[in-house]
């Protein structure tokens, strides 16, 4: 990308930095499912658990609590069910029908309205 380019659509995707699109190349040959004892499956484990180990010598977070998750449903889901947060009307699908089915539960969820008074 160029200087003169502005992306403004984040939400929907981002341009990959080349390091990270080699990786990514590296990893379409892996085809093992992780949880498999197989030479396949441990070949992709040992990529997975070697990406946590970067990962969290990069954010410096040691303590083992980095998940991986399938996508932002389910990592919302993790976060929603163990925290007290505050939503607005406005939240992603996920966390709003997360908060709806638990209302009355648990009084974990404030209401900030789209248009305040």
């Amino acid at each position: 990308m160029n200087n003169d380019f502005v992306f403004l659509d984040w939400n929907s995707s981002s341009p990959l930095v080349p390091s990270v699109r080699k990786a990514m190349e590296s990893a379409f040959d892996l085809f093992g499912n992780p949880s498999s004892v197989h030479l396949e499956g441990r070949k992709a484990k040992n990529v997975i658990e070697n990406s946590r180990s970067s990962i969290e010598d990069n954010l410096d977070i040691g303590d083992g609590s980095l998940i991986f998750t399938s996508g932002a449903t389910e990592a919302a889901q993790l976060i929603l069910k163990e925290k007290n947060y505050k939503s607005a009307a406005i939240e992603h699908p996920a966390v709003l029908r997360w908060t709806e089915c638990s209302l009355g539960i648990d009084e974990k969820f404030q209401v900030v309205s789209k248009n305040p008074q």
